[in-house]
C-alpha cells in the first residue's frame, strides 16, 4: 500500500490540472493548489483540499517561488507537480524548492532546449531522430531567403503554445509581415504533409512509465486538440522512448507528430509539460503512482472511448 502523499499542482484554472488533482484525490493524496487566477476551474473541486493564491509567476516570479515554497513548508508538500506555463517557472526555482519537496520537474537549463522549438529541432537530429528540414530566423534577410527558396514552409516563433501565430504555406506577401529578431525569433519547417498524431508521457530517468497517443480530430482551430481518442501508436512510441532515453528525462513530455502516408513519422515540436494527453489516461487507478516513481509496468490508456473538452466542441466543433 502507497502512504499517503500532500501533492502541490499549480496551473487550477487548466481543465487537464483538474484531471490530475481528481486522480491524486480518488488515490486517497491530499491535493493542495498554487494558482495566480482568483477565481479558477478546481476552485470548487471537492479534490482540493486547500486553495493558495499566489504571485503572477511571469510579472513576480521571485514572490511566486518564495510563495510556493511556503506552501510547501507549511503543508509539508511531499510532491510539487507544476502544469501549465508556471513549469518553466518553477524550473527557474528548482534549486530553490528541490530541498523542501520531491519537485516533478527538470530545471530550466533542461527544460529550455525542449520548449524551444530551434533548440529541440536541432537536438532530435542529434539523436538520429526525424525532424522537417528546420531554419532559425532572427532577421528580415533570413525569412527573404528563406521564401525565395521555393518551398512549402511553415512560420513558428520559437517559443509559442498551441500552435499561436503559426502560418502554414503562407503567401509570400503574409510571411514578409512578420519581423524575426534575436530577441523575438522565429523558425520554418518544410511543410510536411500528413495525419498529426499527438503523445503524452510521464517519464523517470530517461524511463517512460505512463504514454498516451491519439490523433489529431478536431482542434481549437490549428491549436490544441479537443477530442481525444487513444490509438496503438508504436511508432510514435519508439520515437519518444529514444528522446526520452537520450535525455535521461524525469516529468511530463508531450509531442506532435506528421506521419505521411509512407509511414515516416516527423516530430513538429515539444511540450515539456502536462497536456489534455492525461485525459486518456485518467481511467487508469495507477496513474498517480506514475508521478510518484512507484510504479514498474507503463500505463497506458485502458479503452479507446473518446474524450473531450466540451466547451471547446461546442465553440470550434
Amino acid at each position: 500500500m502507497v502512504a499517503v502523499k500532500c501533492v502541490l499542482l499549480t496551473g487550477g484554472r487548466a481543465p487537464a490540472t483538474l484531471e490530475l488533482a481528481r486522480l491524486f484525490h480518488r488515490a486517497g493524496h491530499r491535493v493542495v493548489m498554487a494558482e495566480s487566477v482568483r477565481y479558477h476551474l478546481s476552485r470548487p473541486s471537492r479534490a482540493i483540499a486547500r486553495n493558495y493564491r499566489v504571485p503572477p509567476p511571469a510579472q513576480a516570479t521571485a514572490a511566486y517561488l518564495y510563495a510556493l515554497r511556503e506552501i510547501v513548508e507549511r503543508e509539508k508538500i511531499d510532491l510539487l507537480v507544476p502544469t501549465c506555463e508556471e513549469i518553466f517557472y518553477v524550473a527557474q526555482g528548482h534549486a530553490l524548492l528541490s530541498p523542501h519537496c520531491r519537485v516533478f520537474a527538470e530545471p530550466i537549463e533542461r527544460l529550455r532546449p525542449l520548449h524551444n522549438k530551434w533548440l529541440f529541432a536541432q537536438r532530435a537530429a542529434e539523436y538520429g531522430l526525424l525532424v522537417p528540414p528546420t531554419t532559425l530566423l532572427t532577421s528580415q534577410a533570413a525569412l527573404r531567403h528563406c521564401l525565395d527558396e521555393g518551398q512549402e514552409i511553415v512560420f513558428k516563433p520559437v517559443y509559442s503554445r498551441f500552435a499561436a501565430k503559426t502560418m502554414l504555406c503562407p503567401r509570400p506577401a503574409d510571411a514578409l509581415t512578420l519581423r524575426p529578431t534575436p530577441q523575438q525569433p522565429w523558425i520554418t519547417q518544410h511543410f510536411v504533409a500528413g495525419r498529426q498524431i499527438c503523445t503524452y508521457s510521464i517519464a523517470h530517468q530517461g524511463r517512460i512509465v505512463a504514454h498516451a497517443a491519439y490523433p489529431t480530430e478536431f482542434s481549437a482551430g490549428q491549436g490544441a486538440t479537443i477530442r481525444f481518442r487513444a490509438i496503438d501508436h508504436p511508432a510514435s512510441a519508439a520515437w519518444v522512448e529514444a528522446f526520452v532515453a537520450q535525455e535521461g528525462f524525469t516529468g511530463q513530455i508531450a509531442f506532435d507528430f506528421i506521419e505521411t502516408p509512407q509511414g515516416a513519422l516527423y516530430a513538429l515540436e515539444c511540450n515539456p509539460r502536462l497536456t489534455s494527453g492525461i485525459h486518456l489516461l485518467a481511467e487508469h487507478p495507477d496513474l498517480p503512482l506514475a508521478f510518484l516513481g512507484e510504479i514498474t509496468e507503463r500505463i497506458t490508456p485502458l479503452g479507446a472511448a473518446p474524450s473531450m473538452l466540451a466547451l471547446a466542441m461546442l465553440l470550434y466543433a
